[in-house]
């Protein structure tokens, strides 16, 4: 589900588009093949954002590991399993994804446009935020 919620609802459209202080990506490869979403939003952020964060470890690998994760169970049947060993890889995919999701926002409440936007300081900060 998280696969579908994240991943899956990220649009190759939104890449492609120019707007005040953001410049678009070509949907083609070099040989003229379709790039995923994925790979368009880590060229659009390396083509976008200026910052001396890794953003390829931050953003890009924690969603790709979740589009990894869900592609075994979805084209294949297996059975089910007890792993007590689940619930912490499960607590470290909703960390790494919250982490994502949170310096994709951050970034786009850093856009000259967006200056006038309150973000909640529990937001900015990423304290006491509740994983169960």
């Amino acid at each position: 589900m998280l696969e579908k919620i994240i991943v899956h609802n990220i649009s190759y459209k939104t890449f492609q588009k120019d707007a005040p202080y953001i410049r678009g990506v070509n949907r083609q490869d070099e040989s003229g093949k379709d790039k995923g979403s994925l790979i368009m939003l880590e060229e659009w952020l390396s083509k976008n954002i200026r910052t001396q964060e890794n953003l390829t470890e931050i953003i890009i690998k924690p969603l790709k590991n979740i589009r990894n994760i869900r592609q075994k169970p979805a084209h294949e049947l297996t059975s089910n399993e007890y792993d007590v060993a689940l619930y912490q890889k499960q607590f470290d995919l909703m960390n790494d994804a919250y982490t994502a999701i949170r310096a994709i926002r951050l970034f786009f409440a850093n856009h000259p446009l967006a200056k006038d936007v309150k973000v909640p300081e529990y937001l900015v900060s990423g304290k006491d935020i509740a994983n169960y």
